[in-house]
C-alpha cells in the first residue's frame, strides 16, 4: 500500500508542476517539484510502515529530504529570477508543436516514475527493502545483495 501511495504522491505532484507550467509560462518550476516530490516520496518509503520507526529510518528520510528541499531550493531561487523559460523544456514544446501539453504531461508522468524509482531505493538504506522486493529492482539490488537481506531477515526472526 506504501508504495501506491507514494506513486500516487509524485505522479500528483508532476500534474500539479504540469499545470503551474501552463500558467506561469516557466518550466523551472518542473524541475522544483520533481526534485520536492522525489524527496518526499522517499521520506515516506523510510518512514513506512510507521510503527516502530528505526533511527536508521529517521537518517534515511532525513537525508532524502536534504538533499531533495536543497536541490529544490536552489531550483527554485533559480526560476524565480529567470526572465526566460528553460531552454529544454522551449525545445521539446517546439518539437512537440500543437498538442505539446498533453505531451508535456505524459513527459512529466515519465519523470514521475522516475522519481518512484529513486524514491523507493532509499528503502534499501532504511534496511526494509525485504520488506518491499519491488525496492530489489528499482533500486539496482543484485542476487548477493537479496540474499544478504534474507539471511538478515532470518536472524531477526
Amino acid at each position: 500500500m506504501e508504495l501506491f501511495v507514494a506513486a500516487l504522491l509524485i505522479a500528483a505532484i508532476m500534474s500539479l508542476a504540469w499545470a503551474v507550467r501552463l500558467i506561469t509560462g516557466q518550466s523551472g518550476w518542473i524541475d522544483a517539484c520533481w526534485s520536492a516530490g522525489s524527496g518526499l516520496a522517499a521520506m515516506f518509503l523510510a518512514l513506512a510502515p510507521f510503527h516502530d520507526v528505526q533511527p536508521r529510518q529517521w537518517l534515511c528520510a532525513a537525508l532524502a529530504g536534504a538533499w531533495s528541499f536543497r536541490l529544490a531550493g536552489h531550483i527554485t531561487a533559480r526560476t524565480m529570477k529567470a526572465t526566460k523559460d528553460d531552454p529544454r523544456y522551449v525545445a521539446l514544446v517546439s518539437q512537440w508543436g500543437a498538442g505539446w501539453k498533453g505531451r508535456l504531461l505524459f513527459f512529466l508522468q515519465i519523470q514521475a516514475v522516475c522519481g518512484f524509482g529513486l524514491a523507493v531505493s532509499t528503502l534499501i538504506g532504511t534496511g526494509l527493502a525485504v520488506y518491499f522486493p519491488a525496492a530489489w529492482v528499482l533500486g539496482g539490488m543484485d542476487k548477493e545483495d537479496i540474499m544478504i537481506l534474507f539471511k538478515r531477515k532470518k536472524a531477526d526472526s
